[in-house]
């Protein structure tokens, strides 16, 4: 995949979706009959992503159903497996369980509190002396397909079939092992009514073309404009979209590459799922259609427990979410989805029209239309001819490298690899790259500088300059505090004092946040000197005020 995408680069072009224009009916989002062809065929006979596993944590665990035209509980049972059952009492059909998730012993019936045990017999039936002839046995609850894999909890409307989600996502399932999702811990989950339709909100993202338009103040510095690779399974799609830092992998051996350090690799899930991996967390992102016109999205966003520390780390994993849930995908991606479903409604053009590089989204639709007639159909296909098969690979192979929250850029909110784009960003600083600095070490209050000593960079006597320690503690302070303050940051005030004369082979400046404020942020920096045998002396020490030099996420 990575080769793939630096093919692109040189070429500065999307990988052939698409042989000529193709059109869509703009009935595709408003025709009342046609969504309920499609909730008969797309998402009757597919498995559905119920949540992922960590949300199961304890016997009695529950979720219910984001969908009311599909009630159901998945619980985890006393011998540890999963099992879903139709949210319905088995008397006269009130639902079990109102909230989004819990934990019990027993499902009671609120109506007339019948009881059910986890894996959905019926325990117990009150005033059992008026239902003669009428045995428990005979009324547990309706099960369905169940299953985790993958570390996701499956969920089918078929009772009695069986689920192999190996098989139905193919290849895409082998990444979603090897970056170990199921290790992974559940932040949060949210769940709003979109007023478009489902369709419409998820081929947003199966497309580039927008991000220098639509994020443009968001996301478009983050991605190299025209370099997209893609893949298919079954009815599945895999984009990778390579991000600017992705030249400099060619600095590293192959043995070493990993994809999610240079590019962002997004799944459509079949029917209804938009999954993105990022290096230390996952966005999960569901469309439950209501109407032509409304549509209910849910995102769960899934996280790397080591990856957040302490109150800085939480901190840090909440400004992401919000930034990625609030502002990329609310006020963006889905408002303009809402834009385009409220011009359906009032006449004007009677069909969309879709570039080459809009392919993705004629595969997505043909893929569905498919269905409506063949529900077993397993392959997509492009609405004209399609481009030569490519090899499919897995990027996502191989041990998780360690990675951390960065720097002081916008980039501490993005949905990217923030380490990477922090050694980006340092990397545009002429004056550093003029001194020769590498940024070594960054977290989500603390940064690290380093420069090799050497003549260059000396005064008359040897030492290493005061202005060069001096650039050291500004530049260590101003990226602990915008990491701190979760955005763009400048040095209000800094005050340095140089303890003694610095004579080492290298020159280490480790800075940290001590306080922070919804503005500010109050930093601390020690520079050290490091001898021939690896010992280190304190040189300076430095304290500043850094400020947010840009809109925060609140």
């Amino acid at each position: 995949m990575i080769k793939r995408l630096l093919a692109l680069r040189e070429t500065r072009r999307d990988e052939k979706m698409l042989d000529e224009v193709v059109t869509i009916p703009v009935t595709k989002y408003t025709d009342e009959t046609l969504l309920q062809r499609e909730i008969d065929s797309a998402f009757s006979h597919y498995p559905l992503i119920a949540g992922h596993s960590s949300a199961l944590g304890e016997p009695g665990a529950y979720l219910t159903s984001d969908w009311d035209r599909f009630p159901y509980i998945v619980v985890r049972g006393e011998d540890g497996r999963v099992r879903a059952f139709y949210n319905q009492c088995r008397h006269r059909g009130a639902r079990l369980a109102d909230q989004p998730s819990g934990t019990v012993q027993n499902f009671i019936c609120p109506f007339h509190g019948w009881v059910y045990g986890l894996d959905g017999a019926l325990k117990g039936i009150t005033r059992s002396h008026d239902f003669p002839g009428v045995k428990t046995c005979d009324y547990g609850l309706v099960e369905l397909p169940a299953t985790e894999s993958g570390g996701l909890i499956w969920v089918g409307r078929t009772p009695g079939e069986e689920l192999d989600i190996p098989g139905f996502l193919g290849t895409f399932h082998d990444d979603l092992v090897n970056f170990d999702v199921a290790s992974l811990v559940r932040y949060k989950k949210t769940k709003v009514v979109k007023e478009a339709n489902w369709k419409l909100l998820i081929k947003t993202y199966l497309e580039g073309y927008h991000v220098p338009y639509l994020h443009r103040d968001t996301l478009a510095f983050a991605f190299k404009k025209g370099v997209i690779a893609h893949d298919e399974d079954g009815p599945h799609i895999r984009l990778s979209a390579a991000r600017t830092n992705i030249g400099e992998i060619t600095l590293k051996a192959e043995e070493e590459w990993r994809i999610l350090d240079y590019a962002s690799v997004y799944y459509t899930l079949f029917p209804n799922t938009f999954f993105i991996l990022h290096p230390d967390y996952v966005s999960i992102n569901t469309f439950w259609p209501l109407a032509p016109d409304r549509t209910v999205w849910t995102h769960e966003m899934l996280y790397r427990d080591g990856d957040f520390p302490g109150s800085k780390g939480q901190s840090a994993l909440a400004k992401r979410f919000e930034f990625t849930n609030d502002t990329v995908f609310d006020q963006e991606d889905f408002a303009i989805a809402e834009n385009v479903q409220r011009s359906l409604l009032h006449g004007g053009s009677d069909h969309h029209v879709l570039g080459l590089a809009e392919g993705l989204l004629a595969m997505f639709q043909n893929t569905i239309d498919e269905r409506l007639t063949d529900p077993d159909a397993d392959t997509p296909t492009a609405p004209t001819t399609p481009s030569p098969p490519r090899p499919r690979d897995s990027p996502i192979t191989g041990t998780r490298a360690p990675t951390t929250p960065t720097t002081n850029d916008r980039t501490a909110l993005m949905t990217t690899d923030l380490t990477g784009f922090a050694h980006g960003i340092f990397k545009a600083q002429p004056f550093s790259v003029f001194l020769g600095a590498e940024l070594t070490s960054v977290g989500p209050d603390s940064a690290e500088i380093r420069i090799a000593n050497r003549p260059e960079i000396q005064q008359q006597h040897g030492f290493v300059h005061g202005g060069v320690l001096s650039y050291l503690a500004d530049n260590a302070l101003t990226f602990a505090g915008g990491l701190a303050l979760g955005g763009d940051a400048l040095t209000a005030e800094y005050k340095i004092n140089y303890v003694r004369p610095a004579v080492g082979e290298v020159v280490i400046a480790r800075a940290k946040a001590t306080a922070t404020t919804r503005r500010q942020a109050v930093c601390q920096c020690e520079i050290h000197v490091v001898s021939e045998q690896g010992e280190e002396r304190l040189v300076a020490v430095a304290q500043g005020t850094i400020v947010s030099a840009g809109k925060q996420q609140d």
